[in-house]
């Protein structure tokens, strides 16, 4: 959880020809990031804590890429990629002296939105009709997330597909083509 300080440790030796000297240690925290949840096309997100300013993000496997960071170090912002689903992992990866980076992982701390339908245009079809869905988060211009999208999203009358095939994902709209199946004059309910 983000609710309290987590502590990165950085054990840091100088060295010259006379030898090396004494080990200083440098703590990062993490104490919080905003928001917990996205819209499928991404946005910004920020983390804050202490000694962040040389960190890097990723969610879910995916780089954050940092916009920015100020200068005490003690907030992030990135981008978040577009993306889909729940319980995402967020990870902070912190440069190490004399060694490789500092990973904390917070396990299933990200979301992106699920989708809303907000109405479906027209209302009654025919077979072979196109029809408009209108909404929000149903994905950016990604191909990744339009093909997960075009799977997971579906539009049923009495347990049949509407959709026989999705010709337009954005993130507020879903096009597609009716059943040659679909009933003449059904009516589509959301």
């Amino acid at each position: 959880s983000l609710s309290r300080d987590v502590p990165l440790y950085f054990r840091v030796a100088a060295y010259n020809r006379a030898g090396v000297g004494p080990f200083t240690t440098f703590a990062t925290t993490v104490t919080g990031a905003s928001p917990r949840a996205l819209p499928t096309r991404g946005g910004a997100l920020v983390v804050s804590g202490t000694g962040l300013a040389e960190a890097s993000i990723n969610i879910g496997g995916r780089a954050c890429p940092v916009e920015s960071s100020s200068a005490d170090g003690r907030e992030l912002r990135c981008l978040s990629p577009p993306g889909a689903g729940a319980r995402a992992d967020l990870v902070v990866i912190s440069p190490a002296a004399g060694g490789g980076p500092t990973r904390v992982v917070y396990e299933g701390f990200f979301s992106y939105r699920r989708p809303v339908v907000s109405s479906v245009v027209p209302s009654k079809v025919s077979p072979g009709a196109n029809i408009t869905i209108f909404g929000s988060d149903f994905g950016a211009a990604d191909p990744a997330l339009q093909a997960g999208l075009s799977i997971a999203v579906g539009v049923s009358v009495g347990g049949a597909d509407v959709c026989a095939r999705v010709t337009k994902i954005s993130d507020a709209e879903i096009r597609c083509l009716t059943s040659e199946r679909l009933q003449s004059g059904g009516g589509v309910g959301t």
